[in-house]
């Protein structure tokens, strides 16, 4: 069998190779992630039941606490912590190029990329466990919260997925520019949320139903994740060979 044969089931693919370091080395901070927010989740689903807690504030700013707040606060973290701390494809093989475990040594620009941006997606999704445990607690009384989180609350669930996409792809593209890395993390934010904003301002001004511009939104972020994964395999590729 050839050395470079990755078809062998005993060694890890390209991309979970990838996956499971990152996760290892991030692992304390995944694991505070959720020690932290879950318990937030709970707490403020619970408070927004409370008619004590809820009763004294105007309707705009309850709106906000239940609809918009934790669908932010939950869901960004743990994808933008991961997304500060990923390297870019040189440095990451040289850091472990006497580790792998695969019998060939280095992971080719298209698997470095598509194991990045796979990262960041799957993270994604699973920060939203803290978000859904906030909504179980709230949802267990009343109608109008029920109703509320199943239209506007998955509304802002789907713009925040076409936030984070998009900061995604800006993110690793722009990369190639040698910025800072906070810097371009700030900038790489702010413009996606600037687009974030436009897209919700639109789609609301057009007043398409509130599940259809949630999967609109969560559609067009995942057209910009493959477009900005295409982009960033011609840059790996140019760059590092």
């Amino acid at each position: 069998m050839p050395e470079n044969n990755l078809e062998n089931p005993n060694y890890p693919s390209p991309a979970g190779y990838y996956l499971f370091n990152s996760t290892r080395a991030n692992a304390k901070l995944i694991y505070y992630y959720f020690l932290t927010f879950i318990p937030m989740g709970i707490v403020l689903g619970i408070a927004t039941t409370i008619p004590l807690l809820t009763d004294p504030l105007p309707e705009h700013l309850l709106n906000k606490l239940i609809l918009d707040v934790p669908v932010w606060l939950m869901a960004l973290p743990l994808p933008l912590i991961l997304l500060f701390r990923s390297k870019p494809h040189k440095e990451w093989q040289e850091t472990h190029k006497n580790e792998m475990e695969c019998p060939r040594k280095s992971l080719t620009a298209k698997e470095f990329t598509t194991a990045t941006y796979l990262e960041i997606f799957l993270f994604t999704i699973i920060s939203f466990v803290p978000l859904i445990i906030n909504w179980s607690a709230a949802i267990t009384e009343g109608s109008s919260i029920r109703e509320k989180l199943f239209t506007i609350g998955v509304f802002n669930l789907g713009t925040v997925f076409f936030h984070i996409w998009m900061m995604t792809a800006l993110v690793f593209i722009f990369r190639f520019t040698k910025a800072r890395r906070a810097i371009l993390m700030l900038l790489c934010f702010f413009a996606s949320l600037l687009a974030t904003m436009g897209l919700q301002s639109l789609l609301t001004s057009l007043e398409i139903p509130y599940a259809i511009a949630a999967a609109i939104c969560a559609l067009l972020g995942l057209i910009v994740l493959r477009i900005g994964w295409a982009i960033t395999v011609r840059l790996y590729e140019k760059v590092d060979f």
